[in-house]
C-alpha cells in the first residue's frame, strides 16, 4: 500500500532537513568572490555580501518578533505559528552559515591587501575588471558596448593599460572593417 500524502511530506521534511538551501562554500568562493578579478575586488564583494546578510538577519529577526507577538495575542493559530517560525529559522540558519563563510574569506583577503593604498587598489581593480570584460567580448566576438568604451575612457590612461588595449583593439577592428569594405564592393559588382 502506498503511504499517505501527509506521510510523504513528513518523510520529505525529515530527509531534507539537513540539506542547505543557500549557497555552498564552493559557490561562494568560485562564483561570488572569485568573480572579482583582484583581491581588493574580492574584499569589496565580501563587504557587500556581509552587509546584505546582516540586513537579512535583522529583517528575519524582526519577522520572528512579529510572529511571537501575534502568537501571544492569539492572532495566529499555533500550527501556523510553528510553520512560519520553522521557515524563518531555516532561512536564518542558512544566512548565518553563509555569513561565517564570507567572514572567513573576508579576513583572509584583508590580510593580503594594504588598505592604506585604496587608490592604487581601485586603479588595479578597475583596470583588471575592464580588461576581463574586454577579453570576454573579444573571445565571444561581440562588439564592445558604447557604455564599456565610455567607462574605460574614464580611467587614467597613464595608470591603466586597459585604456591602450581598448584603443588598440578598436583600431584593429576598424582596420579589418576597412579591408572588408572593398571586398564587399567588388562582390556586389
Amino acid at each position: 500500500m502506498q503511504q499517505s500524502f501527509d506521510d510523504l511530506l513528513d518523510a520529505i521534511k525529515n530527509d531534507i532537513s539537513q540539506e542547505i538551501t543557500g549557497h555552498t562554500r564552493f559557490q561562494i568562493e568560485n562564483f561570488i568572490i572569485k568573480a572579482e578579478p583582484t583581491d581588493y575586488g574580492q574584499y569589496k564583494q565580501c563587504v557587500k555580501e556581509l552587509r546584505g546578510r546582516e540586513k537579512q538577519c535583522r529583517t528575519i529577526n524582526e519577522e520572528i518578533e512579529k510572529l511571537n507577538t501575534k502568537m501571544k495575542s492569539g492572532d495566529l493559530e499555533p500550527s501556523e505559528y510553528h510553520k512560519r517560525l520553522s521557515e524563518h529559522q531555516i532561512l536564518l540558519e542558512d544566512i548565518k552559515r553563509e555569513t561565517y563563510i564570507f567572514y572567513d574569506i573576508f579576513l583572509e583577503i584583508k590580510e593580503r591587501i594594504d588598505l592604506e593604498n585604496r587608490e592604487e587598489l581601485e586603479i588595479e581593480y578597475w583596470n583588471a575588471r575592464f580588461e576581463k570584460l574586454l577579453l570576454t567580448h573579444w573571445i565571444s566576438g561581440a562588439p564592445l558596448p558604447i557604455s564599456l568604451i565610455e567607462s574605460i575612457q574614464c580611467l587614467p590612461s597613464d595608470k591603466c593599460p586597459v585604456v591602450q588595449k581598448m584603443y588598440n583593439a578598436l583600431t584593429e577592428v576598424r582596420s579589418l572593417q576597412m579591408l572588408e569594405k572593398p571586398k564587399e564592393a567588388i562582390e556586389q559588382q
